[in-house]
């Protein structure tokens, strides 16, 4: 598996699987994504599965993970949502390269933490280019999930030869210490499983991440796993953290104030045909990958530090076009604003509003403040950024 097709830095861009995600899925899971009676019989196990997964006081007893003993549905889960999921690693790993974190060196040092059956170890290597050295290592309480990450890592071999695995029993949420520091330290749907303690999660992350690392916290757009994560955040800064991204700032999170809010990106991914023929049989439509993420570090690097641009901000809702206006919520440094524009001032130098995405990174210069937001104006000019790769 190579590194997806993806303009890094760019949130309108579309997240691909890589051609031999298909192959590992057969060759090494028996999983033939052609196979017609297969997909039904998937259909049906996504279906018993989405009402387990979407249900957060289930998914807070961590031993109930039914997909690791019940083969129907962990082969539903690999098919279909581990496909999914772990292209969700890939946004903030993009993020990430453009401080050159990638750019000297081919070896990388991860602990995935509350690893599950390794759709973050599926992530990395499915992002990394084939010549890195991939030490990684699996962190989860239950022998089953671990199992799983085992036999996913001796799939995944094939395609990364320089992946070494070692996985490692143990809860979590009583972790006191360990002996070795990483590179990145990642946590996937896992947030639940730490008791409301931020400053038990602040000890476990520091004493695990190097100096110079990284944590990758990735957690499902509810609104209730979201605001944690969100709540987690300001915690964390207060304790000395930097938010690399998505935030353009390093202040309370404006998304905490009322508490309907709560703040997720929508990447548009290029589905697969053997998850659109599953969608149809379910009756769905999976266009976009919907989720909330963090990257912290400790030596005070920020995404907004990569971009040749003062108050960069991001979009924080999708784009509402109304009769005669349009608006939608942006932040940054200062906050959360309305953005507005009147479809008579439409303009060239402001066309750009026309198609902002949710998490599109964004500059506005010239607009007019006006009550809660901000107007644009015909002479505003609104620009969607994309990050030039730090190799180019």
């Amino acid at each position: 598996m190579h590194r997806t097709v993806m303009d890094v830095g760019d949130q309108s861009s579309i997240l691909r699987i890589p051609e031999s995600w298909p192959v590992v899925l057969k060759h090494y899971f028996g999983l033939d994504t052609g196979d017609s009676a297969l997909l039904r019989r998937t259909a049906d196990a996504v279906q018993r599965l989405s009402a387990h997964l979407n249900d957060v006081q289930t998914r807070r007893n961590q031993r109930t993970l039914p997909y690791l003993s019940d083969p129907a549905l962990r082969a539903a889960y690999t098919l279909y949502y581990m496909t999914a999921n772990m292209l969700k690693l890939h946004v903030p790993l993009g993020e990430i390269a453009l401080a050159g974190v990638f750019r000297e060196r081919s070896d990388l040092s991860v602990i995935d933490l509350g690893c599950g059956p390794g759709t973050g170890l599926a992530g990395l290597v499915s992002w990394l280019p084939p010549d890195c050295d991939l030490s990684y290592t699996g962190l989860d309480v239950l022998p089953q999930a671990l199992d799983f990450t085992a036999t996913l890592g001796v799939a995944l071999k094939s395609v990364l030869p320089g992946l070494h695995l070692s996985t490692m029993r143990a809860d979590i949420s009583r972790v006191r210490s360990h002996s070795a520091s990483y590179d990145v330290v990642l946590m996937m749907n896992a947030l639940n499983e730490i008791p409301d303690n931020a400053r038990s999660v602040n000890a476990l992350l520091r004493q695990m991440t190097k100096v110079n690392g990284w944590v990758v916290l990735i957690e499902p757009a509810l609104r209730s796993t979201s605001r944690r994560l969100l709540e987690l955040r300001d915690t964390l800064v207060h304790e000395g953290w930097t938010v690399y991204s998505p935030c353009f700032r390093q202040q309370h999170c404006p998304a905490l104030e009322a508490p309907q809010d709560w703040c997720h990106h929508e990447a548009a991914w290029e589905r697969p045909e053997y998850i659109r023929t599953i969608d149809h049989m379910l009756g769905m439509v999976k266009l976009s990958l919907k989720f909330s993420y963090l990257v912290l570090n400790r030596h005070g690097a920020t995404l907004a530090g990569q971009l040749d641009t003062a108050n960069p901000c991001r979009v924080v809702s999708e784009l509402a076009k109304e009769k005669g206006r349009s608006w939608c919520f942006a932040c940054g440094e200062q906050g959360r604003v309305r953005l507005r524009r009147n479809t008579r001032d439409a303009s060239a130098s402001n066309a750009a509003m026309d198609t902002l995405n949710r998490y599109d990174i964004i500059s506005v210069n010239n607009a007019e403040a006006r009550g809660d937001g901000q107007q644009v104006l015909p002479e505003t000019v609104v620009t969607r950024l994309r990050p030039a790769s730090p190799d180019g």
